[in-house]
């Protein structure tokens, strides 16, 4: 089976110059997740992939890791 990349019409280029995002600086709880409004686009290179998203969830794993319990 032969898949072939196909790029999405909009480009990554027509994103605004900074994203919002939640950032996690040190282990903890949920008050340590810093909630930030003007973080600078990530940088891609030719083998990397954007994925446009309209909502994510938290796994226990992510939990688990934010904790420290997985250190």
């Amino acid at each position: 089976m032969n898949l072939a990349l196909a790029r999405h019409p909009r480009r990554y280029s027509d994103l605004e110059g900074e994203v919002k995002a939640v950032r996690l600086y040190e282990y903890g709880g949920p008050e340590n997740l810093k909630y930030e409004d003007n973080v600078p686009e990530p940088a891609l290179s030719d083998d990397s992939v954007l994925v446009e998203s309209a909502a994510s969830s938290v796994n226990p794993i992510d939990w688990k890791v934010r904790s420290g319990a997985r250190q």
